[in-house]
């Protein structure tokens, strides 16, 4: 009678557990591309969003039927980026100005703002027309809306004297002045 006698090779064993480590560094060159190509992905949509939801491109040259315009002299400045028209609060929308009531981040910006306010009763003092387009709202019950001086755009004037800059409320952080 023979015997089938079979010889153990440690060798030839089938492992259980974790996959050696160049077959685990295998896949991953794959799962970074795939990592790679959802974040572009949400970057494009955010930037779209940014693109499509902000108001960059409002122009004044050719102001919609919706403008309503007041005298200059009827406008009051609360601060930069805010003022008020027959007791409606405006907010100027796509633009921050500094600070100045108490929530500003430190010395300079309360000095920027101040300037700049400075800088909008100054400019209104010497305008005739104020036009102003309404947008929206925000959180503190203000008006959003695009502003123009005698026809310039608000904001592109304040940002010129250093004293704006661009910012889309919800979509990034809000400007530094510090």
């Amino acid at each position: 009678m023979t015997q089938n006698i079979i010889k153990f090779d440690p060798s030839k064993r089938k492992k259980s557990g974790p996959k050696p480590l160049e077959n685990r560094l295998k896949l991953q060159p794959d799962l970074r591309i795939w990592r790679i190509l959802w974040v572009a992905l949400i970057l494009l949509a955010v930037g779209l969003l940014f693109f499509w939801g902000s108001d960059d491109n409002f122009d004044w040259s050719s102001p919609p039927n919706n403008a309503v315009t007041v005298s200059a002299r009827d406008v009051r400045i609360v601060d930069g980026d805010t003022v008020e028209v027959a007791g409606e609060k405006l907010r100027l929308k796509g633009w921050d100005t500094p600070e100045k009531f108490g929530n500003e981040k430190c010395a300079k910006e309360k000095m920027l703002g101040e300037k700049a306010s400075q800088y909008a009763t100054t400019m209104l003092a010497r305008s005739r027309e104020f036009s102003f387009v309404r947008s929206g709202t925000d959180a503190f019950g203000r008006t959003l809306s695009h502003w123009s001086v005698d026809g310039a755009d608000y904001g592109k004037q304040l940002q010129a004297a250093g004293l704006a800059k661009r910012w889309s409320f919800g979509l990034e952080a809000k400007p530094h002045w510090c």
